[in-house]
């Protein structure tokens, strides 16, 4: 059910139809953390209940969107979320699941597909200077707990604090089992740590090189990707691809990257008449002007469906994950 779902949407997008393949769930901006290359910690926003968390998920599930992607803020902070994971497969979703491994081990959750642990270094003057709290041994302790009970991965920001790390954050990985990701900050607001382009490009190359050595199979970015940054290239954004959700059911369009408009909300609305309408249609618009971003989230899928070459490239790398 869900591959057909997944066949059935890229179809769709083939065909130039808007559907997006990704319920992007930000559900709360609460965090524990105080990442320097994050501003939602800082933002108050009414969350939605778990009645109101099944409300959407039902509406996307019913109109075909097969990934549940639930974000921060961390996650985890909120009481219930074992109950909306509950529900997430529930409805069919593949669960995606983003934290900083903080409350990891106090959450046991379960019924997610994909964990994602955030770590941006293993130096502990680094951690604390990056994420405002001095909990690196909490987090590698999590990823070590995280990797027998789900499919785990490690996502790297990179940035100028950490852009010389990336070959060991890559052993690391290779030696306690688990996936590792990697994607340069995307600088959206004042003061946000910046990275140099062309010590990001020597970085990426890096990447690039160790997985194309067979020992390191622990790299999933595809090497598409890989190539893209290191060579500075540029790509067509597809924002669609990811119904981007508030924590109160706010609709956002494109990202919050760009400016961005409130496109309707997901408890009022339903999704067609959410990606049918100007606002929606506008950060579309307002996407294909912007060359800002290598975010993996928007990346990856929008040049797999562009792209056959890339789309066998991710399908490759995702098998021998």
């Amino acid at each position: 059910m869900l591959l057909f779902k997944i066949l059935k949407t890229y179809i769709k997008n083939k065909f130039h139809k808007i559907a997006p393949f990704v319920l992007a769930h930000m559900i709360t901006h609460k965090c524990n953390m105080r990442c320097r290359y994050c501003i939602y910690w800082k933002w108050n926003t009414h969350e939605m209940n778990l009645k109101e968390i099944e409300t959407v998920l039902k509406k996307c599930s019913e109109f075909g969107i097969p990934i549940y992607s639930i974000t921060g803020g961390e996650p985890l902070l909120r009481d219930d979320i074992c109950e909306v994971l509950r529900l997430g497969k529930e409805y069919g979703f593949f669960n995606f699941l983003v934290t900083n491994g903080l409350l990891l081990k106090e959450r046991e959750i379960r019924d997610v597909d994909l964990l994602t642990i955030s770590l941006d270094t293993l130096d502990r003057r680094k951690f604390l200077e990056i994420r405002g709290v001095d909990a690196i041994d909490r987090v590698i302790s999590a990823i070590e707990h995280a990797k027998n009970e789900f499919e785990t991965c490690v996502n790297v920001v990179l940035h100028d604090h950490n852009i010389d790390e990336v070959e060991r954050m890559v052993k690391f990985a290779e030696d306690i089992e688990v996936g590792i990701t990697f994607e340069p900050v995307s600088q959206y607001f004042p003061n946000c740590l910046g990275v140099d382009e062309d010590k990001l490009r020597v970085a990426m190359k890096k990447i690039l090189e160790l997985k194309k050595q067979h020992k390191y199979k622990c790299i999933k970015n595809s090497k598409s990707y890989l190539r893209l940054v290191a060579e500075g290239g540029r790509f067509k954004c597809l924002p669609y691809l990811l119904l981007r959700v508030d924590p109160n059911g706010d609709v956002i369009s494109p990202c919050y990257d760009v400016e961005h408009l409130r496109a309707g909300n997901v408890l009022e609305m339903d999704v067609q008449e959410i990606i049918s309408s100007y606002e929606f249609r506008r950060g579309i618009e307002i996407a294909r002007e912007c060359n800002r971003c290598y975010l993996i989230c928007y990346v990856e899928p929008s040049m797999v469906v562009k792209n056959i070459r890339w789309g066998f490239d991710a399908m490759l790398t995702a098998l021998k994950g």
